[in-house]
């Protein structure tokens, strides 16, 4: 079994920057045909628009039979932010106790 990609975000996940973090996640998992981890542990702010980036990632995700997993630490503002919109999350990036 491979490790999945992992694509780790960092900053503020914007209006402005939302499309190319759209096409970060859609270039890291080939267009979610891979499994891929997306580590916000260092992402500062996440507004809707962002949100709505992940959902499309994990529908395409299970469509196509691949793992999307999303890591966030719980008492952060992405974690705060997931947790209100019910998305699913890891608070370590699985199979590396970090």
């Amino acid at each position: 079994m491979t490790q999945p990609d992992v694509l780790t975000v960092r900053g503020e996940v914007d209006e402005l920057s939302v499309d190319r973090f759209r096409s970060d996640v859609e270039g890291a998992s080939h267009q979610h045909e891979r499994d891929l981890t997306v580590v916000l542990s260092e992402v500062e702010f996440f507004p809707s628009v962002a949100i709505g980036v992940l959902a499309t990632a994990l529908k395409g995700a299970a469509r196509n039979g691949v793992d999307f997993t999303i890591v966030a630490d719980e008492e952060s503002v992405v974690g705060r932010v997931l947790t209100i919109s019910g998305m699913p999350f890891e608070d370590r990036v699985p199979g590396t106790g970090a």
